[in-house]
């Protein structure tokens, strides 16, 4: 069937009359398209430094609930992959700094992100 042939059937089956004798007139024309990307290959997580020492470079005193506890401090390109901490701790790098609290943990996934999990 022509374009021409289906706009008709269409307009005599949505308002009960068509003139098929009558040419028409594309006035809105609407497209839908979708592109199959293949699934990226994202680069996995290393630590730049020997592993021996958990990424763990100094430690701080910090207040948790009102308590003053030794907190340790991590720098994070230097956390291995798959190290899991509990908490509290505290994860710096040059554009954030994570707060590991008390109960908590995190663990380093292969992507290098940062997982917290509460222990409560």
């Amino acid at each position: 069937q022509t374009i021409q042939h289906r706009f008709h059937d269409l307009h005599a089956r949505t308002y009960g009359y068509s003139v098929p004798q009558e040419k028409i007139q594309v006035v809105n024309l609407r497209l839908r398209a979708a592109k199959l990307n293949p699934k990226p290959i994202w680069p996995k997580h290393y630590s730049s430094r020997n592993t021996s020492d958990r990424g763990q470079f100094k430690t701080r005193h910090v207040f948790f609930e009102g308590k003053e506890l030794e907190c340790q401090i991590y720098e994070r390109s230097h956390l291995p992959t798959g190290i899991k901490i509990m908490g509290p701790a505290i994860i710096q790098e040059k554009e954030s700094t994570v707060l590991v609290g008390l109960r908590w943990s995190f663990k380093v996934d292969e992507m290098g992100n940062i997982n917290l999990r509460s222990s409560v």
